[in-house]
């Protein structure tokens, strides 16, 4: 999910791995973002935290993949800026998901 995502741009930013910033998934066609587009808006999308997760999901990618361009860039200051907004913005999601996970289990 969204932590397997994040490993892999600091991979890319420490030098770890080599992969295109090209080759990066938008927040649609990561796992998270297939679930939120087919189960998740099946399931629950009556649901006000669920609604909530798009925005802060998409803010993660968004934020990572600005971040390893910035690096190429040799433009170091601003990239910590965009992966510290994509830490802030994936926290946001595991609290959601965390809340909706819990919303769930008290409607069965």
């Amino acid at each position: 999910m969204v932590i397997v995502w994040k490993e892999e741009v600091y991979a890319i930013a420490f030098g770890v791995i080599h992969k295109p910033v090209d080759e990066f998934a938008d927040h649609t066609l990561c796992r998270l973002g297939k679930w939120y587009q087919t189960e998740g808006k099946q399931k629950y999308t009556n649901i006000n935290v669920f609604r909530l997760l798009d925005d802060p999901h998409r803010a993660v990618h968004q934020n990572g993949i600005q971040a390893l361009r910035l690096i190429q860039d040799q433009q170091l200051e601003s990239a910590i800026h965009h992966l510290n907004e994509m830490e802030k913005a994936s926290v946001r999601v595991m609290e959601l998901l965390d809340e909706l996970s819990l919303q769930i289990d008290g409607r069965t």
